[in-house]
């Protein structure tokens, strides 16, 4: 290809790009941003459909219907349908986090958002988290219409999901299955799990799952074999649990206080689930399955000089 070819074609992709450029501020107004106030340039971020005005109808019930009226925004603000190139490609982290001027995680940020959403029987969506679109006002300037009090409530709905992620203490005492004294959900167990004092015994989260994964425990006996399943992951025991074993509920110092490991109220229970893990460990709890998989290599090795050890013994005998 020669010079002046490449010339040629250089200019005609450079006037393509201008084209483009110009199309897309067209479609793309300067406008306030929607979501931090701020301004969106002429071409950058999105623009999202027209808002609904006049009857709606509610697809799934027909009978259901509001009239929508004009949206809150300035004339600049094109009806809240503009969003600038930060907030557009933004995650929920960084919207969050630019409110309370604090880094948050993403999976904690979008659940603050969902709850800071409301659907009144209208059918209209309430936005709390403070976005200029929710407001109904912008200054130009990114998150400058957000105020002390709105990011007070932002931060308490922070509080509140950082905290049910965190490990408690339950009201009705630790958990009557293991015993566990911290966990970050509680639930109430069968009618006939109960304390010394007749008050009802909760079980954390980690033995419910394994209580939701089988039927009811209607009795006593298969609420242990659950016990087992949970104490040691093996989930044949199902319908016959050891004759030795008890929950902690029904354990002798069953005071509802419980203990900072699970499991750890009975040396019997201890031993129970050290001697499975030896057998089994796959089963192991992962941070200690390098231990019992010693134990079990050390376990057949000694079966192996036993069986020797015998097979010596009958030689001699036959001698």
């Amino acid at each position: 290809m020669s010079d002046k070819i490449q010339r040629i074609a250089d200019v005609r992709q450079w006037l393509q790009q201008e084209d483009d450029r110009r199309a897309r501020e067209a479609a793309l107004p300067r406008a306030l941003c929607r979501i931090c106030g701020g301004w969106a340039k002429a071409g950058e971020g999105d623009r999202y459909e027209p808002p609904a005005r006049g009857l709606l109808i509610d697809p799934v019930n027909p009978e259901r219907r509001r009239i929508a009226g004009p949206v809150n925004a300035p004339a600049n603000a094109d009806d809240w349908r503009r969003e600038c190139q930060s907030c557009a490609s933004a995650s929920m982290a960084e919207l969050v986090g630019a409110v309370l001027g604090a880094e948050v995680a993403e999976g904690d940020a979008s659940t603050v958002v969902q709850r800071l959403k409301s659907i009144d029987p209208e059918l209209q969506i309430h936005v709390d988290f403070p976005t200029a679109q929710a407001l109904g006002v912008a200054t130009g300037k990114p998150w400058g219409h957000v105020r002390r009090e709105h990011r007070e409530r932002v931060r308490q709905v922070l509080r509140e999901v950082i905290s049910e992620r965190l490990p408690g203490i339950s009201k009705w005492g630790a958990c009557g299955l293991c015993g566990r004294r911290h966990s970050v959900r509680w639930f109430e167990g069968p009618g006939y799990m109960t304390w010394r004092d007749g008050s009802k015994a909760p079980v954390c989260a980690e033995c419910q799952e394994i209580v939701d994964r089988r039927p009811a425990a209607d009795n006593i006996q298969r609420l242990r074999a659950i016990a087992v399943e949970a104490a040691t992951g093996h989930a044949q025991m199902y319908y016959a649990a050891p004759e030795f074993f008890r929950c902690y509920f029904e354990s002798h110092d069953s005071d509802g206080n419980g203990y900072a490991e699970p499991w750890s109220y009975s040396p019997g229970i201890i031993a129970f689930c050290e001697e499975m893990w030896t057998d089994r460990p796959h089963l192991a709890p992962e941070e200690r399955r390098p231990e019992f998989e010693q134990r079990r290599r050390e376990q057949i090795e000694q079966n192996r000089r036993e069986e020797q050890e015998r097979e010596q013994s009958q030689v001699a005998v036959a001698w």
